[in-house]
């Protein structure tokens, strides 16, 4: 993770690295059904955050405000933002085909590569480089579908078509640095023990990442400053241990900390390692793992990301199948609660290095989600009471990316926007949602935007 980055969506990255396991990771049957235990367990305790505060007129009057700007209607998915007022993020475009489009701070562009069936991001960096991976329809591939890993700059603008170790095979970019350096997997064949953790350099050249005695490299999902890669090994027993590259391509195997099975998920410039813990089918939870100290395993908790300064977001169960309860955890103030008091779940997604972190709140099951921001205090804030102007019927129902500068990226109920932290919005107007009038049997509705 780069300093100055922003984390990915917290509820889409836990069900993307579940989905990754279970297809690279030689789990079987068994290992199968204990990922999807991974959202039935439940963790008590911790410190109870400040609730959400209520703003008025004057509190809105003073700084504490988001101009808005509409990117794009729903749905839109998984999405990346940086301190320089960009963004990148997926929407459904043609034919409800998943596509990738990125935000200059005042335009939108399809980056998309013209002829795909399904297009995904997968990092943004502050330079405005994206990297995503398109899927095609392809007869000749296995399952019909070849993938294709690719990068796009908005300082050249030019689609690039990244090398993979099967042009027809699966092929994921998962993170990238300042640097133009990508970490990711590529496979070789359909098998699913042929996927190999790679890294991309800022010239586009593919390198495959050695393993360790025992354990082949089945993974890589993050990448720091430093050019470090942290990801997972697979054993033939169905085991993984968690395995770290520096820049010069060597692997450190940390281990699985005291687990089954361990896998990196994320690496800061300090070294802090981030991670998922499988201990048994009924405990999971995450590792954090820094030089020099004592690494820390907390059951039942689950990671999303890490910042700069070595905090960890992420949930835990609730009392029911359908609750969640966001945290933060760090070394010096350790666990620490997000849930406001009163409220049925809430999510942690995304979190700067100045430890403010974004999610969605609800007060009910049934209810619409409110987007949230947490300050590294602890303190909530509905970020529907930050609004400059909103529009009549605008609800902001979930915060997706936090930059350094502290802009959002969120979903509203009139699809996805930017939150632009004390500036101004672009010359287009603002778009609420459609506002419709009880409807009436064989009498005319009149809607209105």
């Amino acid at each position: 993770l780069s300093r100055s980055r922003i984390v990915m969506r917290g509820a889409y990255r836990i069900r993307a690295y579940m989905e990754m396991t279970m297809r690279n990771l030689s789990t079987g049957p068994n290992g199968v059904f204990a990922m999807l235990l991974l959202f039935m367990l439940a963790l008590a305790g911790g410190a109870r955050a400040a609730v959400a505060d209520g703003a008025t007129g004057s509190e809105r009057a003073g700084g504490d405000l988001y101009s808005i700007v509409n990117l794009a209607p729903p749905t839109s998915y998984n999405g990346f933002v940086n301190a320089q007022g960009q963004a990148a993020f997926e929407y459904l475009g043609p034919e409800d085909r998943t596509q990738v489009a990125f935000f200059d701070g005042d335009r939108i562009v399809d980056i998309s590569p013209p002829g795909n069936d399904r297009t995904f991001v997968g990092g943004l960096n502050e330079q405005g480089a994206v990297i995503f991976n398109a899927r095609f329809l392809d007869a000749q591939s296995p399952g019909g579908l070849r993938y294709q890993p690719l990068r796009w700059s908005a300082a050249r603008g030019r689609v690039v078509l990244l090398p993979s170790l099967n042009a027809r095979e699966y092929a994921s970019l998962d993170a990238i640095n300042e640097h133009g350096q990508i970490a990711g997997l590529s496979a070789t064949s359909s098998d699913n023990s042929s996927v190999r953790a790679v890294r991309w350099n800022s010239a586009n050249r593919l390198s495959t990442l050695p393993g360790v005695t025992g354990f082949v490299p089945g993974a890589a999902y993050g990448i720091n400053d430093l050019d470090a890669v942290v990801g997972s090994g697979s054993a033939v027993n169905g085991s993984t241990t968690t395995l770290v590259w520096n820049a010069d391509g060597r692997p450190t195997n940390l281990g699985t900390f005291g687990a089954r099975s361990a896998y990196g998920i994320r690496i800061n410039n300090q070294s802090d390692v981030l991670g998922w813990r499988i201990v048994d089918a009924a405990t999971r939870g995450f590792f954090l793992s820094s030089p020099g100290k004592a690494a820390v395993s907390i059951n039942a908790a689950y990671p999303v990301t890490l910042n700069e300064a070595g905090e960890v977001i992420g949930a835990v169960r609730g009392p029911t199948t359908n609750e969640f309860r966001a945290f933060r955890y760090s070394r010096a103030r350790g666990f620490l609660s997000l849930h406001p008091a009163g409220m049925f779940t809430s999510e942690a997604n995304a979190l700067n290095d100045d430890g403010v972190s974004v999610g969605l709140v609800r007060s009910g099951m049934l209810d619409e989600g409110r987007a949230y921001r947490w300050s590294r205090t602890g303190v909530a804030t509905d970020l529907n009471l930050r609004l400059h102007n909103a529009p009549a019927g605008l609800v902001v129902t979930e915060g997706l990316g936090i930059a350094a500068n502290g802009d959002i990226l969120a979903q509203s109920n009139a699809g996805l926007v930017f939150l632009r932290c004390a500036g101004s919005g672009t010359d287009a107007p603002v778009l609420g949602p459609l506002q419709i009038p009880a409807l009436r049997e064989k009498e005319l509705a009149r809607l209105t935007l």
